[in-house]
């Protein structure tokens, strides 16, 4: 049985601190929290590729991934802080687990958390840019 998820990716996102950047597709633009979200100030929008990040304002200290992978794309390792936290679905397109990697150094330590589904990413980092 997969364990549900229920708060939403901003909700979650607010455990983490400020400024908060997302990087999205068009669909996830338009939805009505994300334009909430966005005319409050609290979330910078960027629409594009996300497996590419947001060198822009890198390092961050955490990364909150909405969407399946089939592993961590290596910008987000790049573009993370000594000892911060990646939180992503990895598997296949229709189950995933539910990992939370730290970085430290050049390599990422895991935490196995739950099964999950999630939406599959899209992007140059996803399944269809391997």
């Amino acid at each position: 049985m997969l364990t549900k998820i229920r708060r939403s990716q901003s909700g979650m996102a607010r455990r983490f601190r400020n400024p908060r950047f997302t990087r999205g597709t068009w669909s996830f633009s338009s939805s009505p929290a994300t334009r909430k979200c966005w005319r409050s100030g609290l979330i910078s929008f960027l629409l594009g590729d996300g497996t590419l990040g947001w060198r822009q304002y890198a390092p961050y200290d955490a990364i909150l991934v909405g969407a399946g992978a089939p592993e961590v794309p290596s910008t987000y390792h790049e573009q993370l802080t000594e000892g911060g936290r990646i939180l992503i679905p990895l598997g296949d397109k229709e189950e995933q687990t539910l990992y939370m990697f730290t970085r430290r150094g050049d390599r990422l330590d895991q935490t196995e958390i739950a099964p999950v589904r999630f939406v599959p990413l899209v992007g140059k980092y996803s399944w269809e840019g391997m």
